[in-house]
């Protein structure tokens, strides 16, 4: 049985816009979670030295740009309808 290349790859693009809506969850609940109980609640200690270099909201969404350009990195690269070795 073979899949077609077609809905393969409508799953990747669904996959990819499921990817974007959470970033950005992501990004929106943190931010307001910086107004609410202050700038200490990130975890990721990437996102906090950027957080305190630039400010929240620069480095924010800079941290998220980045984890949306190489979360889409494999799928523009077309790696997720390749089979496995």
């Amino acid at each position: 049985m073979t899949i077609r290349r077609e809905s393969r790859e409508w799953f990747g693009n669904l996959a990819v816009i499921g990817f974007l809506l959470v970033q950005y969850l992501d990004g929106f609940y943190t931010y307001a979670g910086f107004h609410i109980w202050g700038l200490g609640i990130e975890a990721n200690p990437l996102i906090r030295g950027a957080v305190g270099v630039v400010g929240p909201g620069i480095g924010l969404a800079t941290g998220k740009l980045v984890a949306i350009g190489f979360g889409m990195l494999p799928h523009l690269r077309g790696y997720m309808w390749r089979s496995p070795p």
